[in-house]
């Protein structure tokens, strides 16, 4: 696995981990939160963009999701 894949792992645990870790009143768990979601949201849009590209590739769809995710 890639450095950068490895990286992007990193990042989702840490702000998957403002859900569980931080007290929800903080700031720290509000941006975290926000950030999540606004990470996942971009991931989605690019997912979508490249579909008909991601559909004519070997592999299936929830290969190529998982990897628009990781990268």
């Amino acid at each position: 696995m890639s450095i950068p894949k490895i990286g992007m792992i990193v990042v989702w645990l840490v702000l998957l981990s403002a859900f569980f870790v931080l007290p929800d009143h903080s700031l720290g768990g509000q941006i975290g939160r926000i950030a999540f979601f606004v990470t996942a949201i971009a991931h989605i849009a690019e997912f979508m963009i490249y579909r008909p590209t991601l559909r004519q590739a070997e592999g299936t769809m929830n290969h190529h999701f998982l990897q628009v995710l990781l990268f």
